[in-house]
């Protein structure tokens, strides 16, 4: 669906969920179905009147046939007559199908506008790319250019100001772009999509493109994913208590604490990166309990897959639907906190949450059927994450929070669908940022879902109301993992396969 006017600067933009349109058109079928069914049973009622009509007892119509003749008159009006209920019962489901009918052409005219936009991306993203990266080296080389020129003291504020603008090398001054032209990220992609078409033969769909990128790139030992990956356990088989989720906010200040560095993590963490997840079980002062999994965002941006399994990689998988096996992982270390909890799997329900790749892992978690028909997952949480192509069930309840100026939520050229149990919040963070890469950060996403826990959105209202056993508890647990993609040795024995 198109999008509208970005919000003022600061404020929350909603779309879907209780008070969306795809929530309106759900009330419009049900609303046809209830009407449905009563014109049927003003069809009945209309039956059983017209036998009541042709069985006038005899010795009443020989005895009273006036009368008689006018009770018959009288019911047939009120069965056939204009105002009758044969004529009501018709109506009842005429205007059913109307509002049927009303719901699907507006739901295909969405679908139409939808492959139109994606269409339009990829025939100007080619030319838009190039012209994209001619601005970028305009604007590096400038900046560079500025910066060696000779200027009187006084200027060199505004000089080093411009500079920082323009952004001194390609990659500030390709942040620098997409902060400013948002939507230039989408053509980016359909630039790319249709320059691997042209290299490979006719349009493909998203995920055979990925496919094929996925294959060429495997041919040169590039974004592998053969080697196994293992999740070690960080603390005791029970868990460790630990402070139970504050709202939305909670979760994204856990997703800052995965990233660190632990000492248990040694002295190669800064390079290959903690790859940790985090399990909860929330329990609430009724006996209840609910699992929220933590999981981490992209820590290693090389081609080649090393170690750690959050990597280039696993995006490029997860944003094309492809299995992976740190999605594998996920699921085993959540069975081994289910065991160390003593829950069988698919007792208690599941959030699965994280921001960029994590927020990409949970949604394709969610919509894989294996993994649902082991654990009972029923919401997801997804910061600055492409998620908009990520078949998950309408019965999930979603919640994606994206930043304006971030370009990855739009690195899959598909807007988030409006759906009764999913909500999207956009945000515009204004001056805030300068570059694109400043507004993926998951401390600004913090203080967007800061806004979401106190919005009085309605959609939001009411996803918080309904994720409450998850996000308002009395006290919790929580299972730490380390993740690691490895080779069989000790350390991987003592490992959850």
């Amino acid at each position: 669906m198109t999008s509208p006017a970005p919000a003022p600067p600061g404020t929350l933009r909603v779309e879907g969920g209780y008070a969306g349109t795809a929530a309106s058109l759900e009330d419009l079928d049900t609303a046809a179905g209830v009407l449905d069914r009563a014109g049927d049973e003003v069809r009945h009622v209309a039956g059983r009147t017209a036998r009541c009509a042709a069985s006038l007892p005899p010795q009443s119509v020989l005895r009273s046939p006036l009368t008689a003749a006018r009770a018959e008159a009288r019911l047939a009006e009120v069965v056939a007559g204009p105002g009758g209920l044969v004529a009501r019962a018709v109506a009842l489901e005429v205007t059913a199908r109307e509002l049927r009918t009303a719901a699907d052409r507006y739901r295909e005219a969405e679908a139409v506008a939808r492959s139109a936009l994606e269409l339009a991306g990829r025939m100007v993203g080619l030319p838009a790319t190039v012209a994209l990266a001619g601005l970028t080296v305009q604007r590096a080389g400038t900046a560079r250019l500025l910066e060696e020129l000779p200027v009187p003291p006084a200027l060199d504020p505004w000089r080093d100001n411009l500079v920082d603008e323009l952004g001194p090398n390609p990659v500030e001054a390709l942040g620098q772009t997409l902060a400013e032209a948002p939507w230039a990220t989408g053509l980016v992609v359909g630039g790319a999509r249709t320059a691997l078409d042209l290299a490979g033969g006719p349009p493909l769909t998203y995920r055979h493109e990925v496919r094929t990128l996925l294959a060429g790139a495997g041919s040169g030992g590039w974004l592998t994913d053969r080697r196994q990956v293992w999740a070690r356990p960080l603390s005791a088989a029970v868990g460790v208590p630990v402070t139970a989720p504050d709202g939305v906010a909670g979760l994204l200040r856990d997703q800052q604490a995965l990233m660190r560095c632990r000492p248990v993590d040694g002295p190669a963490c800064p390079e290959r990166g903690p790859a940790r997840l985090r399990v909860l079980r929330v329990a609430a002062g009724d006996g209840t309990a609910a699992w929220v999994v933590e999981l981490p965002g992209t820590q290693q941006w090389s081609p080649v897959s090393g170690r750690n399994p959050v990597d280039l990689g696993a995006d490029v998988r997860l944003a094309g639907g492809e299995r992976t096996r740190l999605g594998r992982s996920v699921a085993r270390a959540l069975a081994d906190a289910m065991d160390g909890a003593g829950v069988a799997p698919g007792d208690e329900p599941v959030m699965l949450a994280g921001h960029s790749q994590g927020g990409l892992l949970a949604a394709q978690l969610a919509a894989t059927p294996a993994f649902r028909r082991r654990f009972r997952v029923t919401h997801v949480v997804a910061a600055g994450a492409p998620i908009g192509r990520a078949a998950v069930p309408a019965s999930v309840r979603v919640l994606a929070l994206e930043h304006r100026r971030d370009p990855v939520p739009r690195l899959d050229q598909r807007p988030d669908p409006d759906r009764p149990r999913w909500v999207t919040v956009h945000r515009d963070l204004g001056v805030e940022v300068d570059e694109a890469w400043e507004a993926h950060d998951s401390r600004r996403y913090t203080g967007t879902a800061r806004l979401v826990d106190r919005s009085h959105d309605a959609s939001l209202r009411h996803w918080r109301r309904h994720s409450a056993r998850f996000l308002a508890g009395e006290q919790a647990r929580a299972w730490d993992y380390r993740l690691e993609r490895t080779i069989r040795s000790a350390t991987v024995e003592r490992s959850i396969r």
